[in-house]
C-alpha cells in the first residue's frame, strides 16, 4: 500500500511546530511495510529540501527514516501525485474541496485519514493499528452452543453461528470467548 503524508499536522504539530508524538515508532512502521511518499507543500519533486527542513525539528534517527520517503510532484492539487491504480492511505489534517472530490470521484474518499493531533496525539499509531477487533461471546440457547461475534472496527457488524462443541448446558447463559 502507498502511504501519502502531509508535513504540517502531521509530521508537525499545527501550532508550535512541534515534532508529533510517537513519529520515530510510525515512521520505523510505516516505511518498512509500505511504500511512503511526501504530499506537502513542503515537497514538489525534491523531498532533499523536505528532509532539510525537517532537521531542524529531529535528531538523526529520525532524519534517516525520513530520508526513506520519496518525494512527490504536483502543481494544482495534491491528488494529482496519488496513483489512484493502487491502494494508498493519504494523512493529512486538512484536504481542499478540489481534491475531496476527486478522491470521490475515484471512490478513495474513504483513503484519506484526517489527522488531528491536537485531538488525538496517539493518532498516528491509531491509524496502522491492526484494522480487525472482534470480540466474540459463546451463548447458550436451549442447550446448544452459539458463538457470536461483534467486530468494532473498521465497521461494526456481527456474526454468529453454532459452536460445534456444545455440552448440555444452561438454558440462556453468556460468556466471553478468548
Amino acid at each position: 500500500m502507498n502511504i501519502y503524508l502531509d508535513v504540517d499536522g502531521v509530521i508537525l504539530s499545527k501550532h508550535g511546530l512541534l515534532p508529533s508524538k510517537h513519529l520515530k515508532t510510525f515512521l520505523k512502521y510505516v516505511t518498512d511495510n509500505h511504500d511512503v511518499y511526501w504530499l506537502t507543500s513542503h515537497c514538489k519533486g525534491d523531498s532533499e529540501y523536505t528532509v532539510n527542513y525537517l532537521s531542524r525539528f529531529f535528531n538523526q534517527e529520525i532524519i534517516e527514516l525520513l530520508k526513506i520517503i520519496k518525494p512527490t510532484n504536483w502543481q494544482k492539487n495534491k491528488t494529482e501525485a496519488i496513483n489512484f491504480k493502487e491502494d494508498f492511505l493519504w494523512l493529512d489534517d486538512y484536504v481542499f474541496d478540489s481534491d475531496l472530490e476527486v478522491l470521490k470521484r475515484n471512490n478513495k474518499l474513504d483513503s484519506w485519514v484526517k489527522i488531528d493531533l491536537e485531538k488525538n496525539p496517539y493518532q498516528l499509531l491509531d491509524v496502522f493499528k491492526p484494522n480487525m477487533v472482534c470480540n466474540a461471546f459463546i451463548i447458550h440457547i436451549l442447550f446448544r452452543k452459539y458463538m457470536l461475534h461483534i467486530w468494532t472496527k473498521p465497521k461494526k457488524s456481527v456474526a454468529w453461528h453454532r459452536k460445534l462443541d456444545s455440552q448440555k448446558g444452561k438454558i440462556l447463559f453468556i460468556e466471553k470467548y478468548n
